[in-house]
């Protein structure tokens, strides 16, 4: 993993891919699961990142609480409404988008995670 973050970082996406593949795929291997997630939507591999997200996710609401999932729940769920959108399914991702602002509706407004959930909105048009 650290590997794939490192390649990140230096902008190898496909590198950064490589050094998870199939690691993710182990079912309890959480953060790998997030990462691919990541970087499949970097790639505009958009059904993969919409699975591999959603797989997190539910990983997060089985037994991982706290402030991952309030934190990241917003960056992930953009990149769903993305990944959504690209393959057709617009108004899915309009809702989801639209469900995330509405449970962020009291957050600081200079929150950057909010920001790219807003900018996310602006894309797909949900408001």
């Amino acid at each position: 993993m650290v590997a794939a973050v490192h390649r990140r970082e230096a902008g190898d996406v496909d590198g950064a891919a490589a050094a998870l593949a199939g690691r993710s795929t182990a079912g309890s291997v959480v953060h790998e699961t997030w990462l691919l997630g990541m970087l499949e939507a970097d790639r505009g591999h958009h059904a993969e990142a919409v699975a591999l997200l959603r797989r997190f996710q539910g990983c997060l609401q089985i037994g991982w609480q706290g402030y991952i999932q309030l934190l990241r729940g917003g960056q992930i769920n953009a990149r769903i409404a993305r990944g959504l959108a690209a393959q057709g399914k617009v108004e899915e991702g309009r809702r989801l988008v639209a469900r995330q602002l509405d449970e962020w509706r009291t957050a600081d407004p200079g929150l950057p995670l909010l920001a790219e959930v807003e900018a996310v909105c602006r894309e797909l048009k949900c408001r």
